[in-house]
Parts: structure tokens; sequence; C-alpha cells
């Protein structure tokens, strides 16, 4: 909820500094805040370029120019509400309701947000940007920009609420091993058949809702709002469907239980290419590079469960992505020691603290500096791959170097190897 909340703000915050910087300084001097102003060409023209904007905009209530008085009230230069409109303020309207924040923004010459704050309109999240003269230094306006304090808790409110699900599930079974005490065997025993449940009991309502979602995007009469939230809820129910499998993954490694592999040759470096490929889109979005080394044979042929070594190449593949800086490189490459075949994947990112280097397979255990990133993951990944590679008879190792970057080596033994 809190990611949510800072995500609005910089969302609203910069559309502020979007408009203001299309507004030209020199066009408000010929304003004087009163209702000569309507006849003025500069008022009608800058009138109806806020009211385009909002247009456009279809979270937006209202977009704005305010001004200060010599006696430090704040005022209206115009807004984007039609002039017959009982919500619109005309030239010179006092706003009572200012709030330090907004008498702020004229005072520091900074931009900000706001919110909730009521006021006569309604309850509003709010953000504010200066409009500053470039020969005196002085704000001589201030845009505002509106939209609904309901429409953002309730966005909140719908992206806090699966994943809390999703913790809730989690602390069950912590709290269920802590208390009934039992030996190792007996606790695994237990946080399996737990899964299991929680497999078919918790992940067909999510189905559910997954689906209902998707039908009810169907419906082209939605406003964008409602649009918008019915998408967060398909999107999140996604997310801990696949997080649900994980856990179960994991649980059914961990205890034995479909632990027999489903070998097949498989061609590594197709399937290292075939898994990079499905985060082409991601990797462009951060302007990051990944690429096969010329060290990786053309065939890599092995002897492997294909779909299970797909899922660990994706859990390695997708960490070195998410914490990678932008223009930075993903680099698979090869080398072999003896009947050892290890793929080395590298990347450029934030690294890892070497205190920390040893807590990186154990599942629900993220390092300090991943903590602070903008970027979210539960720790699952990288344990549910290690079991994988284990499940081989391989072995899943880290090195890393804080601010340098972190390198996973995959290592497999195996027989009947073809280059």
């Amino acid at each position: 909820m809190q990611q949510v909340r800072t995500d609005e703000f910089r969302h609203l915050l910069e559309r502020s500094q979007t408009i203001a910087q299309a507004i030209d300084p020199s066009g408000i001097a010929y304003l004087s805040g009163s209702a000569a102003d309507t006849d003025s060409i500069v008022y009608q023209e800058l009138k109806q370029r806020i009211t385009n904007i909002r247009s456009v905009n279809p979270d937006v209530r209202f977009v704005y120019l305010m001004g200060q008085g010599s006696t430090q009230e704040i005022f209206f230069y115009l807004d984007s509400e039609p002039e017959d409109s009982e919500d619109a303020s005309p030239p010179g309207q006092v706003y009572t309701e200012a709030s330090d924040v907004l008498i702020g923004t004229f005072t520091h010459q900074t931009s900000s947000v706001e919110g909730p704050s009521p006021d006569r309109w309604g309850n509003w999240i709010s953000a504010f940007t200066p409009i500053v003269d470039r020969e005196s230094g002085r704000v001589i306006a201030v845009v505002g920009v509106d939209i609904a304090a309901r429409e953002f808790i309730y966005a909140q409110y719908i992206n806090g609420a699966l994943p809390a699900l999703l913790t809730l599930l989690i602390l069950v079974v912590l709290i269920a091993g802590y208390r009934i005490r039992r030996t190792e065997d007996e606790v695994l025993d237990l946080k399996s058949e737990f899964l299991s449940i929680a497999a078919h009991e918790i992940r067909t309502p999510l189905t559910g809702i997954r689906w209902a979602s998707e039908n009810i995007l169907g419906d082209h009469t939605l406003t964008a709002p409602v649009r918008q939230a019915v998408t967060r809820i398909e999107k999140s129910a996604v997310v801990l469907i696949d997080r649900v499998s994980s856990l179960l993954n994991v649980s059914r490694l961990e205890s034995g239980v479909d632990a027999v592999l489903t070998r097949t040759s498989t061609d590594m470096t197709g399937l290292v290419s075939e898994v990079i490929r499905t985060f082409s889109l991601a990797a462009q979005e951060k302007s990051l590079n990944m690429v096969i080394a010329p060290s990786v044979p053309s065939q890599l042929t092995m002897y492997v469960d294909r779909e299970r070594m797909k899922q660990a190449l994706h859990n390695i593949l997708s960490n070195a992505l998410k914490y990678s800086r932008s223009h930075g490189v993903v680099t698979v490459s090869y080398t072999q020691e003896g009947s050892w075949h290890r793929l080395h994947i590298a990347d450029s990112g934030i690294g890892i603290p070497a205190a920390e280097l040893t807590h990186v397979f154990t599942g629900y255990y993220r390092a300090k500096n991943a903590r602070e990133s903008d970027t979210y993951g539960s720790g699952f990944g990288l344990h549910l791959a290690q079991k994988i590679v284990e499940a081989h008879g391989g072995t899943l190792t880290v090195t890393s170097e804080e601010g340098v970057g972190t390198v996973f080596t995959l290592s497999l033994r195996t027989c009947g190897v073809v280059h």
C-alpha cells in the first residue's frame, strides 16, 4: 500500500510539472486575477489548454492555476471546469482552504503533493508545481492537479489485500511449525500437507477472481478508474497464484514428493535462449542487454527435466534482470571442468553484501540492499532454483561484490553430453 501511495504521488507530481512546463510565464503577467480576465485572449487560450489536459487524464478531477495576492491570500486565475459548471472557480475567487503545503509552494518554489485533504468541493490528493518568472525569479503562479481521494484509497486497499493474504499464509506456516515443535521431518510433512490444501483451496478461488476480473474487463462501458482497479485485481491474482504454486513446488522438492525427474534430451543453450526471450520486453524497458557469450556451445545437450530446469533458469535470470541497473548487461557464459558443465549468469547490479551471501538460498530472505531498493521480491525464486538444480545432482552457487554485480553458477555433471 505504501508503494502504491509513493507511485501515485510521484505520477501526479510529474503531471503537474509537465503542465507547468507547458505554460509560458510571460502570459500570466497579462492576467489580473479578476472577472475582467475572461475577456482576455491569454486567459481563453490557457483555459482551453488546461481543459484539454483534463479531458485526456480521466483520473484527474481538477486542473487549475492559482496566484497569491498582496495580502498573501491564494486565489484562482482559472480552472478546467466549464464556465457554467457549479464547481467552476471564476478568476479572483479566494481559496480559503489553502493548506501550508500549497502556501509553501509559493514560498519555497518547490513542487509538492498532499492529501487526502478536504475542501468545499470534496476530498483530494493534490499536486502543486510553481511557475517562476525568469527575470525576477519569483513564483507568479502555481499549477494544481487533483484526483479523488476515494479512488486513491480504494487502489491502495486493492493492491494491499492480496499480498496481505500471501503474508498471512506464510505466517500461518511459520507459526504452526513453531508452536507444534515437531521433529524436522514432521514439520516438513505438515507444511507439505498444508500447502497441498492451500494449492487447491486457495488457488481455486483465486482462479475464480482472475476469471471474473477478465470478464469484467470485457465490459467496454467501464470508467477508466474502475478499469484500472479491476486490472490491478487481475494482475495481483495472477501473481498470488504463481506464489502459491512456488510454495507447493518447494515443499514437494524438500519432502521428496514429485522429486523424481522426467529427464529428456534437452538443448541447454536453446533453453537459455528461450528463457531470455521471455524477458525481452522487461529488458527493453530497463535498457538492459541480455546476452549469451561466445563461450556457450551452439548446442549443449543434457539429460534434464526440461520444465523444471526452465523454471530454475527463469528464476535466476529474473533475479539478475530485477537487480541490474538500467543500461547494464546480463551475461550467460560457459565453462567445463572435467565432468562438470557450468553456466555462469552474471549481472551488473547492486550486488549482495558479503555477510549475507550465505542466506541467499534459504528462502523468504532478501539482502538488506535488495529490501531498500524499489524492486519487489519474496526471496523464494532462488531457493526453488537451488532445489531444482540439486534434484538433478548439481549445484547452484553465488559470488558477488556489493555495488558491482553478482554471478550465479549452475553446475551439472551428467553423462552423454553432446556439443
